[in-house]
């Protein structure tokens, strides 16, 4: 499956992202949605702060936690974060 990266936020403002093809079950795609999925949470938003979100195909994008990241997809993350890339207008 096709999974992308994205990135907003910051001072500049630039969406950056980073796709890779990943040989995820649907079972191991859930559980790692269920450990980073970011929850809302009624605290002030800062705006400079990075976010992040997550895309397997053409679905909606889901918005992640990277600091809730399980160790057994590291190495996945790790090479997405090196591949990210400012988004063209």
């Amino acid at each position: 499956m096709q999974v992308k990266l994205i990135k907003t936020g910051g001072l500049a403002g630039k969406k950056m992202s980073a796709s890779q093809e990943w040989k995820f079950s649907d079972d191991e795609w859930n559980e790692l949605i269920e450990a980073i999925e970011k929850k809302e949470t009624t605290a002030k938003r800062v705006p400079d702060a990075f976010h992040y979100a997550l895309q397997k195909g053409n679905e909606e994008e889901i918005k992640v936690d990277i600091g809730s990241i399980p160790s057994k997809y590291e190495g996945f993350f790790k090479k997405l974060f090196e591949d990210l890339k400012v988004e063209k207008r």
